[in-house]
Parts: structure tokens; sequence; C-alpha cells
């Protein structure tokens, strides 16, 4: 498990870097001497000549699609096992693992979060820092216990729009404690522990100021101590309000 998360850390830092690379944007700057239908494209290290007008419908277009990256929003959310484990179980099989299962697994819960903006590039990528506290309740003998972690959380934006915004978000290995460690019957380790998520979600309305997101996720100590049982949360509904953009 320990090497499973080394494996998807490094994958999200290439994953970064190729995308900063393929979202690289030209800057438009007039020609200077009367040439007023050519344009220069400037990026890192060379000037590309564009040459022709910008046309209407592209200005408008890029008007319209203006990229807007919240800096730090709230939010709160409800979990719950009603409609199963059915998302954990599928992410998490044999042939298709891109997240962890858990033996314990959550019946309800709650929780807070405080989510600022780190880095975001033009349009496909951003990359937050999340301050997480959670209450849970176990499926089996409705055990409660809490949680507080600090999370990176890497977003990649699939749809931009003047209504809404989607992307997927992932996080991963985020420093955690737990309250307890014997859950169900089960030994899970040590109160330190890590918290990973997965989910989609939106920022929605004129000036993209509510936020949405349905969430999966998973408590693990990445195999550092001898017990390693696992946590798992079904999915998660979130809402959340933007304070500043």
């Amino acid at each position: 498990m320990l090497l499973k998360k080394q494996f998807l850390t490094g994958l999200m830092g290439l994953l970064l870097f190729n995308i900063q690379t393929l979202t690289a944007q030209y800057e438009r700057i007039p020609y200077a001497d009367g040439l007023k239908n050519s344009y220069f494209g400037a990026d890192a290290g060379y000037i590309d000549y564009l040459p022709g007008p910008i046309s209407a419908e592209k200005s408008e277009r890029d008007s319209i699609s203006r990229i807007i990256f919240p800096r730090h929003f709230i939010m709160a959310g409800y979990c719950t096992n009603v409609l199963g484990y059915g998302v954990n179980d599928f992410v998490a099989n044999d042939y298709f693992s891109i997240f962890w299962g858990g033996t314990v697994k959550v019946r309800q819960g709650f929780i807070l979060s405080y989510q600022r903006n780190v880095f975001h590039g033009r349009k496909v990528f951003a990359f937050d820092l999340s301050a997480n506290t959670g209450f849970w309740e176990t499926r089996d003998r409705k055990e409660w216990f809490f949680t507080v972690s600090l999370n990176p959380v890497f977003k990649l934006y699939a749809l931009h729009s003047k209504s809404f915004d989607l992307f997927f978000e992932y996080s991963l290995a985020g420093p955690t404690f737990i309250s307890k460690t014997v859950l169900d019957d089960i030994n899970t380790g040590k109160k330190f522990t890590f918290h990973d998520f997965m989910g989609i979600g939106t920022f929605a309305g004129q000036r993209k100021k509510l936020y949405a997101c349905i969430r999966i996720a998973h408590f693990s100590n990445g195999d550092l101590f001898k017990h390693n049982a696992g946590v798992m949360v079904p999915l998660t509904f979130n809402l959340g309000y933007v304070l500043d953009l």
C-alpha cells in the first residue's frame, strides 16, 4: 500500500508537469509598426508570429470562458452508506484499482473543511491545501470517532462555462490524527494515519461562489505500522461557499 501511495504521488507530479506544458498559452500582443491585423505570440524562450486578426467569435469565446480559480472556500459534508459501498469497491478492485478500500466501514459521518488554492494553471490544473475535521460512525458497532487532517488536493478541470465549472479532484496521503485505533473490534494501527479522497465537483453561479462535490474517502497508515486495516468512507455529499475570489 505504501508503494502504491508513492507511485500515485509520483504520477501526480508527472501529470502536473505535462499539464502545465500542454496548457501553456500565447499572450497576443499587437504589432507596433502599423500591421493592425497581425499579432505576436510570446512564450518562454521564443516568439512566434501569428498572422491575421483575432476573430470576433474567438474573442467572444475567450471572454465568456474566462476562468475563475477561487482562492479559498469553506464546505460541510455528510456521508452515508444508504447507497452502499459500490463506488468504493469499483475503484479499489483487483482489476481496476485507483483508490483504496478498507476493512472498517463507516456508516455515516460529517466533515467540515477549509480549502485554499496554492497554485493553478490557466485552465486545466489546480493545486489546493485542505484542512479537515470529521466525525464518523462505524457500520457494525456504531462507534463514533473523529479525525483531523491536512490534505493536498489535485484538481483537473474538465469543463468551463459561464454558469459552472466541472472538475475531478484527488487527494492522497494527507497526514491525519484519528481519535480511536480499534474500530469494530479491528486494530487499524496508530493514531497517526493518512486521509485520501477522490470525487467530482463544481463551482457554480454567476461568480462561481457555490461549491458542490461528491466524494469517497479512505483512512490508513500506508503500512507504516504493524496493523493497517484501513477505514472505508462511502459517498460524501459536500456543499460550500467561496469566501473570496
